[in-house]
């Protein structure tokens, strides 16, 4: 697969951005390409509108494109500076573990997993059991399903997200994603049931709602139990088709559930 950033900034002019990719290679996009690509797309409209209003339409393009980059790009922007500065610090001074902390929580908001995972073990194998708390089990445990590119071990996750649950009793998502790590790997429906149920009495909702009453069906499904999977599949189905789309960062996954509980009923219903 192509090589990640793991830097990225502007030039001093702002033409030209600049990133390095974990294979050493630099990258240089031309910032200006993007400019006269959008100003070729608003000449294109000028001959169908008057000046007054693709001045007013050009405003409001320009203010919507500028907002829309800013929120996609400020969190990444931040990260990939975060990485480079953290990094400059360990080489320089040596490790600490809140900076293999911070780097690894940067590193995995840019889905770079596995240095996520190896800057988040340093920073266990470091620092006291008291000192980890829920937040760090689940987030170590998560880059052995977020990914999306090599490697997917719920069987390694699993046991990290039991320590978050135990570190935090009142939080829905270790258990959501507790019942998706026993729903994948088989055999413990009755445990999913458990988890989902506990996860949304813990007030998950919207589409991770809808995910945990795929989960329930699938499991009631599993154990017999027709009439209840009828019944929760259905309210699952009903609610995704009212809002679909991605529930989050683990959305490959969880669709492939959502796959695998539809397949299931369907290929019973064709029985």
């Amino acid at each position: 697969r192509d090589a990640q950033l793991v830097a990225l900034k502007c030039d001093p002019s702002g033409q030209a951005l600049i990133g390095i990719s974990e294979d050493g290679l630099m990258h240089i996009w031309d910032l200006r390409q993007f400019s006269n690509l959008f100003d070729n797309s608003l000449d294109s409209l000028a001959s169908s509108v008057g000046v007054d209003q693709l001045t007013t339409e050009r405003r409001f393009l320009t203010s919507k494109l500028a907002l829309n980059l800013k929120q996609a790009s400020s969190q990444r922007q931040l990260s990939l500076a975060e990485v480079l500065d953290i990094s400059a610090q360990i080489e320089a001074d040596g490790g600490t573990p809140a900076l293999y902390l911070r780097r690894g929580q940067a590193y995995h908001w840019l889905n770079n997993l596995e240095q996520a995972r190896a800057d988040y073990e340093a920073f266990r194998a470091t620092t006291e059991p008291s000192g980890i708390d829920s937040d760090f089990y689940l987030n170590l445990g998560r880059t052995y399903i977020d990914d999306r590119h090599q490697s997917f071990h719920p069987d390694k996750a699993l046991p990290l997200i039991e320590k978050s649950i135990k570190l935090a009793k009142d939080d829905f998502l270790p258990r959501l994603i507790h019942a998706y790590c026993l729903f994948v790997l088989g055999g413990k429906d009755q445990e999913v049931l458990e988890s989902a149920e506990e996860s949304l009495k813990l007030g998950a909702s919207g589409r991770m709602e809808t995910i945990l009453n795929y989960l329930i069906a699938g499991s009631h499904w599993r154990l017999g139990s027709m009439t209840d999977a009828r019944d929760t599949l259905q309210v699952a189905r009903d609610r995704w088709n009212a809002n679909p789309g991605s529930p989050g960062k683990l959305s490959p996954y969880f669709f492939q559930i959502i796959e695998r509980v539809d397949q299931e009923f369907d290929d019973a219903h064709d029985k």
